[in-house]
Order: C-alpha cells, then sequence, then structure tokens
C-alpha cells in the first residue's frame, strides 16, 4: 500500500537583499517535488500555491526571523467559471489541471514589482505635451504588500500550514484523457497532500521610506 504522498518545497529569491529603494523586481521562486510512487494530477486552482495567490494568505508565509512574527498577508479571492465537468480533465479544459510527476521538479514564480505613481496636478490650461511631461517629472515607483516588512529586518519565506492538496486523481492528465478514451472514469481521491519546506528563503529589507511613502497604494 502506498504511503501518503507529499511534497518537498525550496524557495529562493532573486536576491538576498530587498531594497525598495531600486526599480528591480524581487523574485521568489518555489521549486516543488512530489514524493509518492506515481504522478498525480489535480485542479490547478486547489490551492493558492498554484493558482496565482503565491503572495497572498494561503500561499506563501513571511516570518520575522528575530521576533518569529509571521507577516500578515492580503486576501484575495479569485471567481472561477463554474463548468458541468465530473472533475476529472477533458480536452477542453486539460489546461486548468496540474500534473506532479515524482522525481521531476516543478517550478512556482511569482515577484514583487514596483509600480508607476504619478502626481495629481490642476491640467487647465496645460498642453497634452506639458501634462505628460509634468506627469513624467513627478513619477515615484511605490511597492504592492510591503507596508509591514521593516527596514534592516530579516525575514524567512516559508509555506502556509494550511496549504494543502486536497483531491487528485492518480495518472498524469495525458493517462487520464486516454483511459476515458477508452471509457474508464478515474478516481478522484480526497485527503491532504502536505507541502513541506525544506529550504526556506531569507531576505534582508533595506527601505529608505521611514513615513512609508514606498507603499501602495
Amino acid at each position: 500500500m502506498d504511503s501518503q504522498p507529499w511534497i518537498a518545497a525550496t524557495i529562493t529569491t532573486s536576491s538576498r537583499v530587498f531594497d525598495l529603494s531600486k526599480q528591480d523586481p524581487f523574485e521568489i521562486t518555489v521549486k516543488l517535488m512530489l514524493h509518492n510512487s506515481r504522478p498525480i494530477t489535480f485542479k490547478e486552482r486547489s490551492t493558492a500555491i498554484f493558482n496565482s495567490l503565491l503572495l497572498y494568505e494561503g500561499g506563501l508565509t513571511i516570518k520575522n526571523t528575530v521576533t518569529g512574527q509571521k507577516i500578515r498577508r492580503g486576501s484575495l479571492h479569485l471567481c472561477f467559471e463554474s463548468s458541468n465537468s465530473d472533475g476529472t480533465p477533458t480536452p477542453q479544459t486539460q489546461r486548468d489541471f496540474i500534473t506532479l510527476i515524482p522525481g521531476k521538479e516543478h517550478v512556482v514564480q511569482d515577484s514583487l514589482n514596483p509600480i508607476p505613481a504619478y502626481p495629481c496636478f490642476p491640467t487647465q490650461g496645460l498642453s497634452t505635451q506639458e501634462i505628460d511631461e509634468r506627469r513624467e517629472r513627478g513619477r515615484t515607483w511605490k511597492w504592492m504588500n510591503v507596508a509591514t516588512l521593516e527596514d534592516g529586518q530579516v525575514y524567512e519565506l516559508g509555506i502556509d500550514e494550511n496549504a494543502a492538496v486536497r483531491t487528485w486523481m492518480q495518472g498524469s492528465v495525458a493517462g487520464i484523457l486516454e483511459a476515458k478514451k477508452l471509457g474508464l472514469r478515474p478516481g478522484i481521491i480526497s485527503g491532504e497532500i502536505r507541502f513541506i519546506v525544506e529550504e526556506p528563503a531569507r531576505f534582508e529589507v533595506m527601505r529608505p521610506d521611514a513615513d512609508g511613502s514606498l507603499n501602495w497604494p
């Protein structure tokens, strides 16, 4: 009998210093490795690790390494179009599913990116060119999801303890589609496939804005 599957995670960042005074994206990479005897397939939206919510609640955690306190992250709820599918992939929906293969690395990436912010000013009597020039002169760069990060502090990236794949099928998407052509319906398994972080990432924050002026919005 197979043991309970689990997913090993290694987290890295593009730099050991997150400097908000620069305009370089701060990239985060999560490398995942399934530990199981067979591939598994599941819906991409089943966990924040895969459904574009990596930096929000339910995805990665950010912990202050001195205080041990985890930084509160924002919540974002995505709406997905419902389907009459039986929960297994079809040729039309196969892109909505992910297959993890034992021994094969699966990479998930996201980044914190600077956002341009422009000043407000009266435009009456100004030409379009003058407005554009004034906007560009006053342009600054701000960052989303950094309001709780403090200058000089070191933070550790992990994975939310509640993150898990809770329903899945044995086999790959391609294998499941072939089985369905033969009239076989793959079984959907319920349980919890947990993420175990084997290598977390650490980074130091550098921000020159004591007043929080680099926070977006």
